[in-house]
């Protein structure tokens, strides 16, 4: 069991002199999940075991998910990102379109299932994916330009910085 307890930032043993003023945490890593978190409610080492056990199973049977309802990537982005991007921010027509682009690109995976070599494919997707911009020199439509796929980045990173604050 990985259970201890902690103050003010620093793992505390049981001879240290804050040892009443501690409270209780579980660290571990279980089938994709880093789990460090307080447990509020123990204030024995069993109350505490017993809680980091019953996460344990949770995981293990597939509900454990700090998410509240959204967990999928596009469900987050619709229920949560956009609605926010209408209120705080004046470019969010620009969040929307761009938004389209990433929600079909990650469709329904899960938030968690976002690896840095899935967003690199995005990130090569976007810069050989051709303009609706006509380029009268080539003949041809352009391709996407470096700056504008740095804005694609630059939201999907705002939705998972706020995924993340979400959760927690």
């Amino acid at each position: 069991m990985s259970v201890y307890k902690r103050y003010k930032g620093r793992r505390l043993k049981k001879d240290d002199p804050l040892w009443a003023k501690g409270k209780w945490w579980m660290e571990f890593q279980l089938r994709g999940h880093d789990i460090h978190e307080s447990i509020p409610g123990a204030r024995t080492q069993g109350q505490a075991e017993r809680a980091e056990s019953a996460v344990r199973e949770s995981i293990y049977n597939g509900k454990y998910n700090r998410a509240t309802k959204t967990s999928k990537f596009s469900e987050f982005v619709d229920l949560v990102y956009l609605p926010w991007a209408k209120s705080n921010k004046l470019s969010w027509r620009n969040d929307e379109c761009r938004a389209k682009t990433l929600k079909e690109f990650f469709g329904a995976r899960l938030i968690r299932d976002i690896s840095p070599m899935l967003i690199r494919r995005l990130k090569n997707d976007l810069l050989n994916e051709k303009t609706v911009r006509f380029d009268a020199e080539r003949k041809g439509r352009t391709l996407r330009k470096g700056t504008t796929v740095n804005r694609y980045l630059q939201l999907l990173s705002k939705i998972l910085e706020m995924t993340f604050e979400e959760f927690d």
